[in-house]
């Protein structure tokens, strides 16, 4: 393998983990405004919009050490690229259902969506 092959493929890991990490970047700030806004039209308590975005935010690490450890050993069985592309895959149908759902959301659908979001960043 030369250089130039190694650079590609170096490109190409970077570029993915790129893309997922300005996904969470946009999503982490605006993360407590969407989920009050959801909070306030299915819940008449206020004070449960800090039990929902403390969730949110909380449940990104857990998720993330359980599927990390699924994407190891499928990634030891199947390899690295397939995988990789799965999380992408996995990632953009993720962002894609979200926004497309955008003018039905409510707050019991982010929580799937959620999931899945964190299944997929999880492989990169």
């Amino acid at each position: 393998m030369n250089r130039k092959e190694k650079l590609n493929k170096i490109f190409l890991v970077l570029l993915s983990l790129f893309v997922v990490m300005l996904g969470y970047g946009i999503l982490l700030p605006t993360l407590p405004y969407y989920t009050e806004r959801l909070a306030l039209e299915d819940n008449p308590y206020p004070d449960s919009i800090n039990f929902h975005i403390g969730l949110f935010t909380s449940i990104y690490p857990f998720f993330q050490l359980i599927f990390v450890v699924l994407w190891g050993r499928l990634s030891d069985k199947y390899g690295r690229k397939p995988i990789i592309i799965v999380g992408l895959i996995g990632f953009s149908n993720a962002t894609a259902y979200r926004v497309g759902n955008f003018p039905y959301n409510a707050l019991y659908s982010a929580y799937p969506w959620r999931y899945i979001y964190i299944g997929g960043n999880s492989c990169q």
